[in-house]
């Protein structure tokens, strides 16, 4: 503790040691935070009246939830159902849910060296307020990077045929 104002009630010791329990406040909140944003996700996709950009952006928020999810708890319940309930998943399981979300957002089977984006429903633009094309090839980038722990089979190849298009294609500097 680095004086009175941040010991905080042991609540970041907590954390430092890895003592802490599911009702923690920080643990606690992400879990249920988390799930909110895949109800409100879930919600509006059940509603119909997105465009097929608006839906490839939801569901690619929606999947990246879910590998926040996966990258932080492992076994999660897999819910695309407003007001349904659903067993936990596997992380395997969790995984290519994610996996297959975001490659159909970007309108392609898998991610390789030579893959098309010039169809897919996410647009190429950049704007710092929408998912686009890119952003989704990060978010595949991390899944794969980390693939070997989430399911026990390495992933590195896609994950640098992901990073290498958003590097070599991508609007940013």
């Amino acid at each position: 503790a680095k004086g009175g104002d941040w010991f905080d009630g042991g609540v970041l010791i907590q954390l430092h040691r890895h003592s802490y329990t599911s009702s923690h406040g920080f643990i606690n909140g992400t879990w249920v935070q988390t799930y909110a944003a895949i109800n409100a996700s879930n919600e509006l996709l059940a509603t119909n009246n997105l465009d097929e950009n608006q839906t490839a952006q939801l569901r690619s928020l929606r999947a990246y939830f879910y590998w926040r999810l996966l990258d932080l708890y492992g076994r999660v319940k897999l819910i695309t159902t407003p007001g349904q309930d659903q067993p936990q998943s596997t992380r395997q399981d969790v995984f290519a849910f994610v996996e297959s979300e975001l490659l159909t957002a970007l309108g392609i089977s898998a991610v390789t060296a030579s893959m098309d984006l010039t169809n897919s429903p996410l647009l190429a633009d950049k704007s710092e307020f929408r998912i686009n094309r890119f952003a989704a090839l990060g978010m595949l980038a991390k899944l794969y990077l980390n693939a070997e722990v989430y399911t026990g089979t390495a992933r590195y190849q896609e994950a640098e045929w992901a990073a290498n298009y958003v590097i070599e294609n991508g609007p940013y500097e």
